[in-house]
């Protein structure tokens, strides 16, 4: 089982992928072979279809379009603190699901 914090890398990582992924496609085509995060990025979100749908919006808010706690907390109209709980949770979902 994946610890609290090496989920929150990961989901650092996944954040960077989904700024730049032309950079990492490229990047395969230099080296021959994609990049690890594409892989696991594509893990994440398969994954995290499963999930509730407040889930699934944090994931897609902070992870893929690259929002701030902020922006999504405007977005919904609710407090930033929601925002991190809904977080700490999808950390906690993956956490249980992440082969």
């Amino acid at each position: 089982m994946k610890t609290v914090e090496e989920i929150r890398q990961t989901l650092r990582d996944i954040r960077v992928y989904y700024k730049r992924p032309k950079t990492f496609e490229e990047g395969a085509i230099f080296f021959g072979k994609p990049h690890p995060i594409v892989a696991t990025a594509k893990q994440y979100t398969e994954l995290v279809e499963n999930a509730p749908k407040r889930l699934r919006e944090v994931y897609e808010s902070l992870y893929v379009q690259g929002n701030a706690q902020k922006v999504m907390a405007i977005d919904l109209k609710v407090t930033e603190k929601y925002i991190q709980i809904l977080n700490k949770r999808l950390i906690v979902y993956l956490q249980g699901v992440v082969g």
